[in-house]
């Protein structure tokens, strides 16, 4: 964790810089703890390796720094903008990956750096691990939050919804990071949006017919 004098002292950095020290540093991390680099995270920043320590003190206390951004970004921009009022599964996960995935936009490496620490069997993430684990496991993106509240009575009574949700999440995931891949370089995201949005309704639409009751949406 970051004491409050740390705290205070990051907190004077320049914006732009902690911009720049987020994406790097975050980008970075996906590697592992070990594999992590503070000289690459400063080069990629445009700081020096000795202002980066200046301000983080720690490569830790820059992972846990990183971690607190990551995990406010994700509340604020994803879970905190579900819509509870949403009964339908498929339009709840619908809903879901167009959050995930425009928020991946902004901040490209934020899901997978998170993931990385959460099943990181490395000692030195052991605290920041088990810290996820135990804070964080309730709001995070995975079947169990995407079922909740969720009603399942216009399912096929031949459907196992739990395989329905995986195979929904795990279609939509790598349409988002095919769109991703080909846009976050160029920054062209926001304008495909509207393309992007559309082809995930299309998957969402198959979905519908193969698992759904002939009456539903009919």
């Amino acid at each position: 964790m970051i004491d409050t004098e740390r705290a205070g002292i990051i907190a004077r950095m320049d914006p732009d810089k902690q911009k720049r020290v987020i994406a790097a540093g975050m980008t970075e991390f996906r590697k592992g703890y070990q594999k992590a680099s503070t000289d690459n995270i400063a080069g990629k920043a445009g700081i020096s390796k000795g202002l980066l320590f200046h301000y983080f003190g720690s490569k830790k206390v820059l992972l846990w720094y990183l971690l607190s951004v990551a995990l406010s970004v994700i509340r604020t921009g994803y879970t905190e903008q579900i819509d509870r009022c949403e009964t339908d599964l498929l339009n709840r996960l619908l809903q879901a990956a167009y959050l995930k995935l425009e928020l991946s936009a902004e901040h490209p490496a934020v899901f997978a750096f998170v993931e990385k620490i959460y099943f990181s069997d490395e000692p030195e993430c052991a605290d920041a691990r088990d810290w996820l684990r135990d804070n964080v496991a309730p709001d995070w993106p995975d079947d169990e939050f995407s079922l909740r509240g969720i009603s399942l009575d216009h399912f096929r009574s031949d459907i196992d919804p739990r395989v329905a949700v995986e195979a929904v999440r795990y279609t939509l995931s790598g349409y988002a990071s095919n769109a991703l891949s080909d846009f976050e370089t160029t920054g062209a995201f926001w304008e495909n949006a509207d393309r992007i949005m559309t082809g995930m309704q299309k998957y969402i639409e198959l979905f519908r017919k193969t698992f759904y009751r002939a009456s539903k949406g009919s």
